[in-house]
């Protein structure tokens, strides 16, 4: 039996389920000390911005309703210290922080 779509009137039926794509988001937590440092040296993104500098490497930190291009004044009040810091790490190098905790004891 032919679809009705080749006529230009398309029924629910004659059209194959749309796929939602499934994202797992976890949370995981990473110790380190937050650092300030240039990001994107010698590009239009170059700007100052807050790491989190571990032992496997540093992480763009970012909060979720922060402006990425404005400095974090609640991120950069943690400069200098050692943290916990728990979130979603996205694109291999930046970590959208949830919530942290100061330790110096990390």
């Amino acid at each position: 039996m032919a679809s009705s779509c080749a006529s230009g009137s398309c029924s629910p039926a004659d059209v194959a389920p749309a796929k939602t794509p499934i994202m797992l988001v976890v949370t995981i937590q990473v110790d380190g000390q937050v650092v300030r440092k240039m990001f994107g040296t010698g590009t239009k993104s170059e700007h100052e911005a807050i790491f989190l500098s571990t032992p496997k490497g540093d992480y763009l930190l970012r909060r979720q309703a922060a402006n990425p291009f404005e400095l974090d004044r609640e991120l950069d009040s943690l400069v200098g210290k050692k943290v916990r810091v728990s979130g979603q790490l996205i694109g291999g190098n930046t970590f959208v922080v949830s919530d942290w905790h100061v330790n110096e004891h990390i």
